[in-house]
């Protein structure tokens, strides 16, 4: 078997010269700056920068690619099945939208006072709501309309000294089990002294008053176009006097809403 031989070339550069040779003095210069580095001072500044960074006091650096989204953030996949889902006008292609007071209906939330009363010259009817003290409060309009001249009052804080006939407000969804909070009843008396025995409104604020009809051979009608958001743990009252004898029709209608406030 021949033998074999090893050659150890070292590192030169272009003129043949020796490029950084492990000299003893460069060996010597390397084992200074490593015993500077090993020095007590060296090592508690280096603790000491390591330790500000575990304790996160400094600014670190984060890329925000990195970070993971919270579900149901907006991501594009999410905004394309919103827009999918939003319902659409079959005619023109344009996206539908609902108000707030619409969309109460679906929710199961909204309810009407609809009745007729016929009162004979001089009776009074009085329905009277007392909302409970809670945070879902009532957003309440009203519309009535009569055969004959009528003089009405709103009232907030009266006080009920004879229980009337306990009224059920009707849901507008009917798909829904929900029921209102409000607690209503209805009263009717003879006059005006007697409606005022049964529901005492001599320290009541009064929200409306007017008349319905007034001065004329027909009736008239009355309406509020902004809504009420009546006061919780407290008695309202809305009352009309028949003038003349006839009829009167009463639409109430209110949505509950659950007040931020």
């Amino acid at each position: 078997m021949s033998g074999f031989s090893l050659r150890y070339h070292n590192l030169l550069n272009v003129a043949k010269a020796l490029i950084n040779p492990a000299t003893e003095e460069k060996q010597d210069d390397a084992i200074t700056a490593l015993g500077l580095v090993a020095t007590s001072a060296n090592q508690d500044l280096l603790l000491a920068e390591l330790q500000l960074k575990a304790d996160l006091t400094e600014t670190q650096p984060v890329s925000a690619a990195t970070l993971p989204l919270p579900t149901g953030a907006a991501t594009s996949a999410n905004q394309t099945t919103l827009i999918t889902q939003s319902p659409v006008d079959d005619v023109s292609g344009a996206r539908t939208v609902i108000t707030y007071q619409h969309h109460k209906i679906h929710e199961g939330d909204t309810y009407i006072i609809n009745e007729a009363y016929d009162l004979a010259i001089n009776n009074v009817i009085d329905i009277r709501i007392t909302t409970p003290n809670t945070t879902k409060w009532a957003h309440w309009v009203l519309e009535f309309d009569t055969e004959s001249e009528y003089e009405f009052w709103f009232y907030e804080v009266a006080v009920i000294t004879v229980a009337g006939s306990a009224y059920t407000p009707i849901n507008l969804n009917r798909n829904s089990v929900n029921t209102s909070v409000l607690a209503v009843d209805i009263i009717t008396n003879a006059s005006l002294a007697l409606a005022n025995a049964d529901t005492d409104v001599t320290g009541a604020t009064t929200l409306m008053h007017g008349f319905a009809g007034a001065g004329k051979t027909t009736g008239g009608s009355q309406s509020i176009r902004e809504e009420f958001i009546l006061k919780q743990n407290t008695i309202y009252g809305f009352r009309a006097v028949a003038n003349a004898a006839g009829w009167i029709h009463e639409n109430m209608a209110w949505y509950e809403h659950e007040s931020l406030a």
